[in-house]
């Protein structure tokens, strides 16, 4: 009965979870990617619909992410920089981030730190198109998000804790 009563509930309850992952009309709906070779592509199609002058903001634990296929982002990365865009990223304070920002001309990119407490496990691109949300724990996998109002309320809080942070030296 119990069981019953719990699938009847779900059963109702299935629609407007349906609804939540995906929201269509005016051009806006989040879609769910699961695995590391679903993901890639993501960064790709960021790259691809971005349009010169436009920003890109990161928020990551790049040590991470680059590790997850390194020969994949190291080209994504150099990629990226060679892009006319405004790149701000904001890391998990480690080691490879580090060696990152000493080469941020190289890459294009604006770098700042979290405190060093701060751990990461997803990574936030956020562009003018889209959001993503990239879980970097296993089972990897990621959300993208295409609604105008969710991804400038997303820029405005990256922006609003890169202007908190310091300048990185």
């Amino acid at each position: 009965l119990i069981l019953e009563q719990k699938q009847a509930k779900l059963t109702k309850s299935l629609p407007s979870l349906e609804a939540l992952f995906n929201m269509r009309g005016n051009e806006s709906f989040i879609k769910y990617y699961k695995g590391l070779q679903a993901v890639k592509p993501l960064y790709e199609q960021l790259i691809r619909d971005i349009r010169p002058h436009e920003e890109y903001f990161v928020l990551a634990n790049q040590e991470t992410w680059i590790n997850h296929d390194r020969e994949f982002f190291e080209d994504f990365t150099v990629r990226r920089a060679k892009l006319p865009i405004t790149i701000k990223m904001i890391f998990q304070d480690d080691e490879i981030a580090r060696e990152y920002a000493k080469n941020k001309r190289q890459y294009n990119a604006e770098i700042k730190f979290l405190p060093k407490n701060v751990k990461l496990e997803t990574n936030l691109v956020i562009t003018p198109e889209r959001t993503l949300l990239h879980q970097l724990v296993h089972p990897v996998v990621a959300l993208t998000i295409e609604n105008k109002p969710f991804i400038t309320m997303h820029q405005e809080i990256f922006r609003l804790i890169w202007s908190a942070l310091p300048e990185v030296e």
